[in-house]
């Protein structure tokens, strides 16, 4: 990719010395219309449409005429100088491997990650495979050799308060490696767990954990990397299998169960205890291709502000065998057989439900 940094001044304080990434040329004359949506670029670069992350190329070519050119530009959330700077600041960078089954939305996630970054639109994760970068790799549909890209993510103080490691501000570097799932490649796997830190093990909800997770896992493991999981594809299981809170529920925490049963069988002592339990932060649930995710500290933290509780216990309460009955407005173990007695986490569910439909 070629890049280029606006010239000052511009009207737009929002785009001073800012880099943008040039993604591809289009037929096209667009000038009247670029002129009505925000201040025109400089005269130099007038001929130019900014393709802000959302936007719809479609619908910004749909006012085109085929005679002249017109370059696309993603506006990125980070400079060169940015990554150059972070990089010296070893406490803050991230090496991260993405592994999974085959299909299992490894590449889509990614995708959505880099959007985050500001690097594509929303609306094309998924489409660009931005880490999948060879000519086989595109006409397959598959991820054959594993590629890298490096992320800028600034946190926020609030998600720092937990934090008890050394760091330099909120800045962070993260080099992201998109490894294969299919079973032929699995030496590329090998490969990227040698040079990262931790490993992201996605898992489709429906399809559940497979024999390439599992032997993804053993990997990690045998590696001495420290495994975290996401429940990806959560939309296909409440607009395909039409499940209820409860129903749903019990389908991510069958999939939880059966990815700690095989980590149990390959652990390695040295690195103690590497399941994964969604009240502690190490199980995220997401939505790749929708470009969303979560984990039980987002909701946790939400509901401890609004009643005035603890974020940890609510962290506890909100997985497992915990209902709450709001007519009472007790947490029991068990079900107590009221219709209002429901599971911590059936708010949850039933918000996501919402927001999919």
């Amino acid at each position: 990719m070629n890049e280029l940094t606006w010239p000052s001044p511009i009207r737009n304080p929002r785009w001073r010395n800012r880099k943008c990434f040039i993604e591809t040329a289009y037929s096209a004359s667009l000038l009247p219309f670029t002129r009505s949506l925000f201040p025109p670029p400089p005269h130099s670069v007038s001929l130019l449409v900014l393709l802000f992350c959302g936007s719809s190329r479609e619908t910004l070519s749909s006012f085109a005429a085929p005679s002249s050119s017109l370059t696309f530009f993603f506006p990125v959330k980070f400079t060169a100088e940015e990554l150059r700077r972070i990089m010296d600041y070893k406490h803050n960078i991230r090496n991260m491997s993405v592994i999974a089954h085959v299909d299992h939305g490894k590449s889509t996630l990614t995708d959505s990650l880099v959007a985050a970054a500001g690097i594509i639109a929303q609306e094309v994760a998924g489409d660009v495979r931005m880490t999948d970068t060879r000519q086989d790799e595109a006409e397959r549909g598959i991820t054959i050799k594993s590629t890298g890209i490096s992320l800028y993510y600034e946190m926020s103080d609030e998600s720092l308060k937990s934090y008890k490691g050394e760091r330099q501000g909120n800045e962070y570097l993260i080099n992201l490696i998109d490894s294969p799932g299919h079973v032929d490649f699995s030496s590329e796997v090998t490969a990227a767990l040698r040079i990262t830190d931790g490993a992201l093990v996605v898992v489709d909800c429906i399809e559940g954990v497979c024999v390439q997770t599992e032997t993804v896992l053993r990997q990690a493991l045998g590696e001495r990397i420290r495994p975290v999981l996401t429940v990806n594809k959560m939309d296909r299981c409440f607009l395909e299998l039409q499940v209820d809170g409860e129903e749903a529920y019990q389908t991510f925490q069958r999939v939880i169960e059966n990815a700690n049963v095989i980590m149990a069988t390959y652990e390695d002592p040295l690195l103690g205890d590497v399941q994964v339990y969604p009240e502690k932060g190490t199980v995220a649930f997401s939505a790749g291709l929708h470009g969303w995710a979560f984990t039980l500290t987002n909701f946790a933290k939400m509901y401890a502000s609004k009643f005035g509780v603890d974020e940890a216990k609510m962290m506890e309460r909100l997985w497992g065998e915990n209902f709450f009955d709001p007519a009472t407005k007790k947490w029991t173990s068990k079900n107590t057989g009221s219709p209002t007695c429901k599971r911590g986490c059936h708010e949850i569910m039933m918000r996501l439900l919402k927001l999919i439909d």
